[in-house]
C-alpha cells in the first residue's frame, strides 16, 4: 500500500510491543494524527480579563487513517472471541472461522506501536496503554476495505505515548 499518502503499520500486544511480524495489527496508508487535546478552567474573578487558566484534563488520541481491514482485527481491536472450529450457517455446515460479540465484549487494552517512514527515518509513535475506541466495520463489495481506527491512550504511571524517530 506504499503508492497512496503515508504507509505504515499498527503494531498492538498485551505487554510488550515490538515492530515483530506476530504484533502487526494493520496496515495504514493514509497517514495518521496524533491529537493533545487540553481542557481547563478559567478564573476572571471580578475583571472581565482572564486571570488564570489551570488545566484539569489531557486526552492524547491516535487516529489512523485507512487502516486496511483483516479478519483477526475482530479479536485484536474490538474484543471478540475467535472460535477456529466453527461452521457456516447454512445447509452443508462449511467449517469456518468465527468471531463473536457477546454482551460482555470490550476492546482490550494493549500496547501500541504506530510506524511509518518520514523523510527515509523509521518513526515510531509508542502509546504503553490505550483502547480502540468505536472502529468502524466496512463490508463492502470493493477490493480492499479500510476504515479509520481511532486508539484512546490513558496511564496509571504518568507517561502516555512517546515519539521515536530513527538517528
Amino acid at each position: 500500500m506504499s503508492e497512496v499518502g503515508l504507509a505504515g503499520a499498527l503494531y498492538a500486544h498485551a505487554t510488550a510491543v515490538t515492530n515483530a511480524a506476530e504484533n502487526e495489527v494493520a496496515e495504514f496508508r493514509g497517514g495518521w494524527v496524533a491529537e493533545i487535546a487540553t481542557e481547563t478552567v478559567e478564573w476572571r474573578g471580578q475583571s472581565r480579563v482572564l486571570k488564570d487558566v489551570e488545566v484539569v484534563k489531557t486526552d492524547i488520541i491516535f487516529t489512523i487513517s485507512e487502516v486496511a481491514f483483516k479478519p483477526g482485527l475482530l479479536e485484536t481491536l474490538y474484543g471478540a472471541t475467535k472460535n477456529g472450529s466453527d461452521a457456516l450457517k447454512s445447509v452443508g455446515t462449511e467449517p469456518a472461522t468465527s468471531y463473536t460479540f457477546d454482551k460482555d465484549t470490550v476492546p482490550p487494552e494493549m500496547q501500541w506501536l504506530v510506524q511509518c517512514m518520514l523523510g527515509g527515518q523509521i518513526f515510531q509513535a509508542f502509546a504503553g496503554d490505550g483502547i480502540a475506541l468505536g472502529v468502524p466495520i466496512n463490508f463492502t463489495n470493493i477490493d480492499k476495505i479500510v476504515q479509520d481506527v481511532i486508539l484512546k491512550l490513558y496511564s496509571a504511571t504518568g507517561s502516555l505515548a512517546s515519539f521515536l524517530l530513527e538517528n
